[in-house]
């Protein structure tokens, strides 16, 4: 959906990362009031867990996001390398971080709302940073670009489309510390039996919103 680049900040004096929004979005006027004002509460949020928005560049045809750049590796990779159950040890600690980040959002009446592995980052010193905890409210509903892994993290009433709550990070929580601990999801493709689970599986050949 985006371009990234890494960037030096010439009055902060730190690396930074800067995302280019698709055209499609920063070329509406409606959407770029939108985003402007919902910046404007990102970049007040500070939370040791959560990538920090520093600032937007605003170009009569582009919106750039500027945010804090952050080494490390996201956590399906981190899951992947493991090739099975993650230690309970190693788990516990890393999974007390992404509630702590969570939790600090939605006091802030902020729901992430696509919540997965891939969005959240474990640095060298086992650190972890959320990302992307602002873009579901800024761009909307996604129209295109899902990917198959995205759908087992969505939450029944995102597949009925139904009213998104802190409850939708809930579910997506539970997924995510399932994984962890067993190595694989609750359910998938080939041994899916529940209606909700084969609902999400009927959109794997079709865009999802």
């Amino acid at each position: 959906m985006s371009v990234f680049w890494k960037a030096r900040h010439t009055q902060r004096k730190e690396i930074v990362s800067i995302i280019s929004l698709p055209h499609k979005y920063s070329s509406d006027p409606g959407f770029r009031k939108r985003f402007l004002n919902e910046v404007q509460i990102l970049i007040k949020l500070n939370h040791k867990n959560i990538v920090r928005v520093i600032d937007v560049i605003e170009e009569p045809e582009a919106l750039y996001l500027v945010t804090e750049s952050i080494e490390g590796r996201a956590l399906d990779a981190v899951l992947a390398e493991d090739g099975g159950p993650t230690l309970y040890e190693k788990a516990l600690p890393l999974f007390i971080q992404i509630l702590g980040g969570i939790s600090f959002i939605h006091r802030q009446g902020i729901v992430h709302q696509r919540l997965n592995p891939g969005k959240i980052i474990v640095t060298p010193d086992n650190s972890i940073k959320i990302n992307n905890f602002g873009a579901a409210k800024l761009l909307g509903k996604l129209k295109n670009g899902t990917q198959k892994k995205t759908l087992f993290y969505i939450s029944p009433e995102q597949v009925r489309g139904e009213k998104i709550d802190e409850q939708t990070d809930i579910y997506n929580l539970g997924i995510i510390l399932y994984e962890m601990l067993a190595g694989r999801l609750p359910f998938d493709k080939n041994e899916a039996k529940s209606d909700f689970t084969q609902s999400i599986l009927h959109t794997l050949a079709s865009p999802f919103f």
